[in-house]
């Protein structure tokens, strides 16, 4: 009788000393403080390929709101070639001839600069997808577009509007990427080849 309580006399010992630990453990650490906070997901940078060619339009129109050049870019191919409407190119076509991704660069840089289009004033772009040609790892996208920019110069418009047809490939990354951009008017408003060529 006396081995028996002794026996479990030792479990109860043991056991208390566990439990005894592992509250200890708890109480050593500090599980309930808060962590620091992490960034947050879903942001897009210019570091991040595009998954699809519609992501690759929504960047177009993100790279304006938040105005970051790099975002544009991440989605213009090396190889791209902008074409003017006919009107515009009719006006300048010296500086439309060989317009490719280091105009394209220059262009978007001027454009988002603090200087010109402060974060304060308002810039929006809009698409609306009217058609769409699909191949293996390229699509041909007919969109309407609207732009509006508050600029801090008097001499740029502060509406634009248009069609772009947007050639998209998806690269070796996988990545989709606009190859090119074959500007044509299409509403009332000035078109981006003329905001093109005003900067």
């Amino acid at each position: 009788m006396l081995r028996g309580t002794a026996v479990s006399m030792g479990r109860v010992t043991t056991i208390s000393a566990w439990l005894f630990s592992v509250l200890f453990g708890f109480a050593s650490c500090d599980i309930f403080s808060t962590r620091d906070p992490e960034p947050p997901t879903g942001v897009q940078t210019g570091n991040e390929i595009a998954a699809s060619p519609e992501e690759a339009i929504s960047r177009l129109r993100n790279a304006l709101i938040i105005r970051d050049p790099s975002l544009y870019l991440n989605v213009i191919d090396t190889s791209f070639r902008y074409s003017a409407t006919e009107s515009a190119y009719r006006d300048n076509p010296a500086f439309f001839e060989n317009w490719g991704y280091n105009q394209e660069s220059t262009f978007i840089s001027r454009l988002l600069s603090p200087g010109l289009l402060p974060a304060t004033n308002p810039a929006t772009l809009q698409f609306e997808h009217l058609s769409q040609s699909e191949w293996s790892d390229s699509v041909l996208y007919i969109e309407s577009y609207y732009m509006h920019l508050e600029t801090s110069s008097g001499e740029i418009p502060t509406d634009f509007d248009g069609q772009a047809e947007l050639k998209i490939i998806r690269g070796l990354d996988g990545g989709w990427r606009i190859t090119s951009w074959l500007d044509e008017a299409g509403g009332e408003f000035p078109t981006m080849s003329q905001l093109r060529a005003t900067l």
